[in-house]
């Protein structure tokens, strides 16, 4: 996440880190578990964090969440935690280029 621009902290604790950053007027989340495999454990914590900081946007009148996706697992936590693929490519040349270029696109609706 080191390329990423302008990014704001939400949540950092022992299971992992989520940052937020506003990109072409979206509230684009990342978030990254420390622990190379997770645990169930690691996961039920990541939804509750997930939840807080839901509900945290909500309460500033925010409808939608997007977040971004590289791979199969990627694309798996994403909707674990409610996200959905909007179908577009988003080209990441922010970051240095050990990153990929594309990235799949997730949204979540807070209702």
């Amino acid at each position: 996440m080191s390329g990423i621009p302008n990014l704001n902290l939400l949540y950092e604790g022992p299971e992992g880190i989520v940052v937020c950053h506003v990109w072409e007027g979206r509230y684009v989340i990342h978030s990254e578990l420390y622990n190379p495999e997770p645990t169930l454990d690691d996961l039920k914590a990541a939804q509750k964090i997930s939840h807080t900081i839901d509900e945290a946007f909500k309460e500033k009148g925010i409808k939608e969440l997007y977040t971004w996706g590289e791979n199969d697992t990627h694309a798996r936590y994403n909707k674990f935690l409610g996200f959905k693929e909007t179908g577009r490519v988003m080209n990441s040349t922010f970051v240095d280029s050990a990153y990929p270029i594309e990235v799949l696109e997730y949204r979540k609706e807070l209702n």
